[in-house]
């Protein structure tokens, strides 16, 4: 997923190019991030609900769960 955010506002879909970075999540607790520089981090809750927020939004006609990952009340929220 191509991500852009300038202002506050995340944007998504965009081209390459045009993107700040590419996001690739590889698991429940994990994702790559391809940037300008090597690093590897610990991302705050906050930022976790933001990036979930913008993939639900990116999914727009599917969102794939598991049924007991409590993730439900989330994806509600976010699809808002």
């Amino acid at each position: 997923m191509t991500i852009r955010t300038e202002g506050g506002t995340t944007t998504y879909g965009m081209a390459f190019g045009d993107a700040h970075t590419l996001i690739l999540p590889i698991g429940p607790k994990h994702l790559l991030a391809l940037g300008p520089e090597n690093l590897m981090g610990t991302i705050p809750q906050v930022v976790v609900d933001r990036l979930n927020t913008v993939q639900v939004h990116a999914a727009e006609r599917y969102v794939y769960m598991h049924p007991k990952s409590g993730l439900s009340e989330f994806t509600r929220q976010a699809a808002r």
